[in-house]
This record gives structure tokens, sequence and C-alpha cells, in this order.
């Protein structure tokens, strides 16, 4: 048991941005899980152990075991690196976090009690003291600080906060920590609010234990890990907060849609998140909900403008495009009418947005196919073939066959790509690959309006920030104060003037904000909790 505004300013600015908008949890734990294990599947090498506790296998669940599908798994435990938007999840129930942000946009404390701010760039926080990690390890200021330095020591990787100023942050007391940043953003306790709390000893003494045996201050333990198969999670009886009414968890890894759909009809899985195109057919089975909720992630346009674009230095190329889309065909089919049309090109429900920045330049005049055809001829792109690329999933190709039909109606040339999530990453930020690519965008509640900013320009070919465009300068100037301002209407009027310049350069087009669908069997009672860094989407479901 343990005792004790140059460019360089604002490229750290973006890079913080950006961090806050992809990562739901940063940390890991190691060490002592009970029985925890972890193989590769049959493809690679080791064969699977179980563990004690494992009894239930993922394909037999009882009613003390929700197994709920997930589509990815990138081979590791650590939280800092993991990817996937759903396994990250899983892991959300190992840990515990400072704080997090809820649906209605409070912030709720959780492993701290209190935060003072002590001056702009300096947070004295204090921590619970009764909270041990379940390897028996209490939870203490040390372990904060080695958290949040650790979420900037990712091989290859961006920081996550690269404002932090370790060497002058100062451990008070074992449970009183004072934070120093070189630099201030309004989103820095949103972004360490993201970040799950590790141990620091056990990941000192076996840094390979934040990848394959994680230990947190969460409900749930890892009992058994086999890499691209499954991840088994058993409920921690000596758990410090609320306690979860499921006792076991098991997250199946099954990458197809088909896969999923199958699934949730056989009763394979409890929970699966369901294509588009098969939520009326999954409402239709017996024994099975679905529930819909706003989605995490909209869909968006994306131009390269870098040289090796045919839409560089052309804004009316771009617009040619944008007008030959019909956003209300892409709804219906692609996403199966669940979503709608987004007014601006941010999420205009972000906290420090208004209802300005609503329905300028394109997003005021909408599918306009003949004005597409003037513009596709004015500006040369009339004969020549643009290539565009998506990710592989159902909504993303049937999106990108959508737009070639209709560019193809007022004489534009598209080649569709279509791609696996293994290829998807290289080609998107290679200039190279292509001209255009479907994306996600991030949709509120409960952020700012600059970190979205960042994170939609930031997407094509690696970011806007790299090439010219019309306004460039003023629109990363207002950025940077946009993410450093506490005066939120000074943020109010930045954000309305970096989406005016969006919609006049048309640098991406906001496409649709869709729901999310989630099957589920008609018997596990609550909902799957959704808002900005909440600790787990699953802590209140039961069976019932």
């Amino acid at each position: 048991m343990k005792k004790s505004q140059s460019k360089k300013a604002l490229a750290a600015l973006l890079v913080s941005a950006l961090a806050l908008s992809i990562f739901a949890c940063g940390g890991g734990g190691a060490g002592d899980s009970p029985g925890a294990s972890v193989s590769s599947d049959a493809s690679g090498s080791p064969g699977a152990s179980t563990a004690p506790g494992t009894e239930n296998p993922p394909d037999a669940p009882t009613k003390d075991t929700v197994t709920i599908a997930v589509t990815q798994d990138s081979g590791t435990l650590d939280p800092m690196i993991i990817s996937g938007n759903d396994i990250v999840y899983a892991v959300h129930m190992i840990y515990d976090q400072l704080w997090y942000i809820d649906e209605n946009g409070d912030e709720i404390m959780m492993l701290a009690t209190e935060r003072e701010k002590i001056d702009q760039l300096t947070y004295r926080v204090k921590l619970r003291e009764d909270i041990t990690f379940t390897n028996g390890n209490s939870f203490e200021s040390d372990d904060v600080l080695f958290s949040l330095d650790h979420a900037n020591k990712r091989p290859g990787q961006p920081g996550i906060l690269p404002q932090l100023d370790v060497d002058s942050c100062k451990i008070v007391d074992p449970y009183t920590i004072d934070l120093v940043f070189s630099e201030y953003l309004t989103t820095l306790m949103q972004s360490i609010g993201g970040l799950c709390m590790l141990d620091k000893q056990t990941s000192e003494a076996d840094p390979e234990t934040l990848a394959t045996r994680p230990v947190g201050t969460g409900p749930y333990i890892l009992t058994e890990y086999v890499v691209n198969s499954h991840l088994n999670l058993t409920r921690r009886d000596e758990y410090w907060g609320t306690m979860p009414a499921i006792k076991n968890y098991s997250f199946v890894q099954l990458k197809e849609e088909s896969q999923r759909v199958n699934a949730i009809e056989t009763g394979e899985v409890d929970l699966a998140d369901i294509p588009y195109q098969d939520i009326e057919y999954v409402k239709s089975l017996p024994g099975v909900r679905v529930d819909q909720t706003q989605g995490f992630m909209g869909s968006a346009l994306y131009f390269n403008i870098s040289s090796s674009s045919i839409f560089y230095d052309d804004p009316d190329a771009r617009r040619a495009v944008a007008y030959a889309v019909d956003r209300d065909a892409i709804n219906n089919l692609a996403y199966s009418g669940t979503g709608t049309k987004p007014a601006a090109p941010v999420d205009g429900t972000a906290s420090d947005g208004d209802g300005r920045m609503f329905d300028m330049g394109i997003y005021g005049d909408d599918y306009k196919p003949e004005l597409a055809a003037e513009l596709a001829e004015s500006s040369g792109l009339t004969g020549k073939t643009v290539r565009l690329i998506n990710n592989g999933t159902s909504a993303a190709a049937m999106t990108s066959e959508l737009i070639q039909a209709d560019c193809k109606k007022v004489g534009i040339t598209i080649d569709v790509i279509s791609l696996d999530m293994g290829t998807w990453v290289s080609y998107l930020f290679d200039e190279t690959q292509y001209d255009m690519c479907i994306d996600g965008v991030p949709l509120a509640p409960a952020s700012y309006a600059g970190s979205y900013s960042f994170c939609y320009s930031s997407m094509a070919a690696g970011s806007y920030a790299n090439y010219d465009f019309d306004g460039k300068e003023k629109a990363f100037a207002d950025l940077a104060l946009a993410l450093s301002d506490d005066d939120v209407q000074r943020r109010v009027e930045l954000n309305n003037e970096m989406a005016k310049i969006s919609a006049d350069e048309m640098l991406w087009y906001n496409l649709v904000s869709p729901s999310s669908a989630l099957g589920m069997a008609a018997d596990l009672k609550g909902t799957i909790r959704s808002g900005y860094n909440v600790p787990s989407l699953y802590r209140n479901l039961s069976w019932g």
C-alpha cells in the first residue's frame, strides 16, 4: 500500500483541441487483476487461456451477464492508445475519472471531491481518501500526476495534454495536487475529465500490464481478454461508488453488420449497434427492442485542398460538388431517415454556439443541381475524375454512392473507393490518395464549438492548417482565441466568424446528424448513458 499567440502556441492549442474531441478515456492500470489473462485469436499465435471467474463463455450468457457486440479491437487495453469507438467503452468499465460531464452539460465529481482555480494556469485538486485500486494500492496524488503525464507519452501519437507542465506540478499531500499548465485552454478541465486514472506503482513496475492486465478503481475487473475475440469483466464487490446491478460483462467482437444483426436476433448477444438499414427489421423481432438516441458522430464530406488534389485553390469546384449533393436522399437511404440535415458547418448545439451560424451560404441554399452544373462547367471540373474514399461501413459506402450518382447528373465523375478499416487511416492522412472523403464529425451536447471546429478542420489530408485558403489566417487565429477565452459571448462571436469562413470556402460539407440505434434484449432495463466523457455507457443496466 502506498503512503503517500505564435504559430508554435497555436499548434499546441490545436493539439489539445483534437485530443479533447477524439479521446473518450485515457489512463490505464496494471498488476494483480485476479485471474486476468490475455491471448491472441486463432489466427495469431498463442491459444486462449481461461482464468477463474470465466465459467460463462461469451456465447452462453446468463441473467447475471450482459453480452455486448463490439466492432473493433486494437490489440491493447491501454486507454491512451486504444482505438475503436466501442471497445473503449469496455475499458471504461475498469477505470474511474477525476470528474466527467453528463448529458446535461453538468460537471460531476468522481475521484476528485473539489477543484480550486488558484490562477489561470494553476488548479488545486482534492481527492477522495477512501479509494483503492483492485490490487489494493491506494489512489493518491502521485497516481494523478503519473496518469496525466502518461497521456503525453504515446508512441507515434501526439500528447493529449501538451499544456501540462509536469515539472511545475506539485503534490501538496497524498490527496491534494496542484496542476500547472504552460498555456490556458477553456477545454483543459474537460480534457482532464476524460482521462482514466492509472496506478503509478504497478504501471512503472511492469508497463506491459497497461496493455494486457489493466487495474483501475472502477466497478469491474478484467478476467479474460482474447485479442480480436472477446473481453470479459466481472464486478468487484469492494467498489467504492454506486454498485452496478450487472455482475458480468462480455464484449464479443463482431466486425460484420450482418453478424451483429444475426447475433441480436438469435440471442447470442444482448446488445449490439444496429446498421441503419436494419433498424425496422430488428424492431420487428420478438424479445428485442431498439433504443435510438442522438449519435456521438455525424457524417461530413471533406475536401482535400492540397496541391495534389483536383480541388486545390478552387472553392467553386468544391461548391459544385456540394450543391449537387441531395442530403435528404442521403439521410433517407443511408441512414434510414433517422437523422437531420445540419444547418451549420459545426454542430449548432454546442454550449457556446448560437443560431446565427445557421443557414450560412450553402446551408441556407441546400440542394441546387442547376447551380452545381454551372459551377462544375465554369471551374473546369466537368470531365475530370474525382476520387472519393470512405471507411467501408455501409452508411459511408452508400453515402459515397449517392454522391457519385448526384454528381453524375451534373457532369461530375466520381470514383468511389471503399476501404477496410485497416487501410482507411493510412489513406486519410495521405494527401495524394484522394480528393474527397466521407468521415465522422463530433456532435454536442456538452462541449464547445471551438473544440469541434478544430476536429472538423483537422480531418482532410491531415489538417486544413497545412494548406492555404482565403481567410485561413483569421480562421485559425479566431480558433486559438475561442479555445482560450473564458468569455462565452466573445467565443460565440468567434465561432460565428469561423463558421462563415468555412461555409464560404467550402472546406467541408456537413451532411447528416444521425441517431444511434442499439438493439437490446427486451428484458434488459436501463438506457445507454450519453454525454461528454461519461465514465461508462453501461453502468445503469439491469435485468428485470
